[in-house]
């Protein structure tokens, strides 16, 4: 059992070593740029959306604050 479990491992390792081996063709690399700038572009919209969010946390705070101060 415990040689099937230490086959498994090996196997995988050159497989990966076999994926880094092979040289990056012209089409991988495309990929890589339309995907990174895809990541880019959606972590810009999450800050925004992060930055709108905070804003109206703090305007809710503050009307949270006066209700808490009329009561």
């Amino acid at each position: 059992m415990s040689s099937s479990s230490s086959s498994t491992p090996v196997k995988q390792a050159s497989t990966d070593s076999e994926a880094s081996s092979a040289p990056p063709t012209e089409e991988h690399s495309k990929e890589f740029l339309e995907m990174k700038a895809k990541i880019e572009k959606q972590l810009e919209q999450y800050e925004k959306k992060i930055k709108r969010m905070e804003a109206n946390n703090k305007k809710l705070e503050k009307q949270n604050l006066m209700a808490a101060l009329l009561q």
